[in-house]
């Protein structure tokens, strides 16, 4: 994608690359050797001219407690660990306030149209009112299991999912709440 990308073996390292390079976005570990994530990212806020870096924690840890902490520390989003290449995609956009741009598919079928870009597929409408009614609840766990599980089921609704779970995982339940109340309303006002 064109991005420099400098990398450090552990937290102190990272924390001498960040101070030297002054690089535009960190994504950093918690579990790291000689210093860990959380301690170099209290040195960074603790340094005026680093206080305001833009970071992504990321971590196999997906304990809300573990992502409350790190988010409170000093990073400004958490990404779960296996890495979704689209979610930190959206993570680093978001931070770095970045609009992507892609190239139109050529349509394979040999008419020379380009393929516009297909509307988001969504699940239906008791799918998304349960969806609903688990986030309302604050039932975190069990929204992240019934997304999974519907993501396993019909892989074509992953678009439709990883927005959600990247709110989720930010702790922005009111965004993912409106996010899925557009959706019903979507769906109960579409023809058909």
């Amino acid at each position: 994608l064109g991005f420099q990308v400098l990398q450090a073996e552990n937290g102190k390292e990272g924390l001498a690359c960040i101070e030297e390079q002054s690089p535009d976005l960190v994504i950093t570990d918690l579990a790291m050797p000689v210093m860990n994530g959380f301690e170099m990212l209290q040195q960074m806020r603790n340094q005026p001219d680093l206080a305001g870096q833009r970071t992504i924690i990321s971590s196999a840890s997906v304990a809300i407690e573990d992502q409350r902490i790190a988010l409170e520390t000093g990073g400004d989003l958490f990404l779960p660990k296996p890495v979704d290449i689209q979610l930190l995609l959206a993570q680093i956009a978001q931070l770095l306030e970045l609009t992507w741009q892609y190239d139109a598919l050529e349509d394979v079928s040999g008419d020379g149209q380009d393929v516009l870009e297909e509307q988001l597929l969504l699940p239906d409408l008791d799918v998304l009112q349960a969806l609903l009614f688990l986030a309302q609840g604050g039932q975190v766990s069990k929204f992240t299991d019934a997304l999974a599980d519907l993501t396993e089921a019909e892989p074509a609704l992953k678009p439709f999912a990883q927005p959600l779970l990247a709110l989720q995982a930010e702790f922005k339940m009111q965004q993912l709440r409106e996010k899925l109340q557009q959706y019903i309303c979507q769906i109960e006002v579409s023809p058909n």
